[in-house]
This record gives C-alpha cells, sequence and structure tokens, in this order.
C-alpha cells in the first residue's frame, strides 16, 4: 500500500537501548537475527507507543509478531485486517524506529511503503555489517 505524505511528524518515544548497545548485541548472533529482533522490538514499541500496552496486549493475543517480523507484507496484511488504514500510522512509526535503532539515516521518498522500507532498512543494516561497521567486540 502506498500512501503520500510524510513520517517525519511522528513522533517516537522509546526507553529501550538501540541495536549497538553490547548487552543486546552480545544476546543476538547473526546479522540476520540482529534485524529481525530490532524490527521485533520496533513493531512492539511502535504499537505501544500508538495504542497503548492494553492495545499491544490486544494484538499480540490476535496475531504472532515475532512470526509477522519476519515477514513484511504478512506484517502489513495482518494489520491492515485489524486496523484498516489506520496500519500507515504504525507502520511509519516503525519504520521509523527500525532506521533510528539501527543507526541508519531515514529518507522520505514522498510516497510510503512498509515493505519496501523495511527492506531498504534491511539491505543497508547488510552493508554495515559486512564492511564491519559494526564493532567486532559486539559482533
Amino acid at each position: 500500500m502506498i500512501i503520500q505524505g510524510s513520517v517525519a511528524s511522528l513522533s517516537f518515544s522509546d526507553s529501550r537501548p538501540s541495536l549497538w548497545d553490547p548487552a543486546i548485541v552480545r544476546a543476538v548472533a547473526t546479522e540476520e537475527e540482529k534485524f529481525d529482533e530490532t524490527l521485533r522490538w520496533s513493531i512492539q514499541d511502535a504499537i505501544r507507543n500508538i495504542l497503548g500496552e492494553s492495545g499491544l496486549e490486544a494484538v499480540c493475543s490476535i496475531l504472532h509478531l515475532d512470526e509477522l517480523a519476519k515477514n513484511p507484507e504478512e506484517f502489513h496484511s495482518q494489520m491492515d485486517r485489524i486496523f484498516g488504514r489506520g496500519v500507515l500510522a504504525i507502520e511509519a512509526v516503525v519504520v521509523k524506529a527500525l532506521f533510528r535503532r539501527l543507526n541508519l539515516r531515514y529518507v522520505e521518498s514522498g510516497f510510503f511503503e512498509f515493505e519496501r522500507c523495511v527492506n531498504q532498512a534491511k539491505r543497508e543494516f547488510s552493508r554495515a555489517w559486512s564492511k564491519g561497521m559494526v564493532p567486532k567486540s559486539e559482533r
């Protein structure tokens, strides 16, 4: 789904550490696991930020977010089934949080598509990983 507009105006308050926190990095072994874990945190925090803790619990009781985080297209489909167009606000906050947590620069392109943005973040994270931009002691 594509929408016009900006996600820059969305707020995101997050008390969780960034991906580069050594305690978190040591707990997750591979590049893919680090990315997936960061995406899961971003999804949960975005839902909590928008709907509150009880909203997150309700969504978790309906959906298996851990599995959906591995498949952005299915995540969008399942969330769209529940929230309709409201899913776009949640997805925009997820993407904003994901890029921030991965220490990547998010550039808006005039339209927003969740799957494309998540895949872009994954590619950029993979590039940083392969270039050794993640400190070796934290790999």
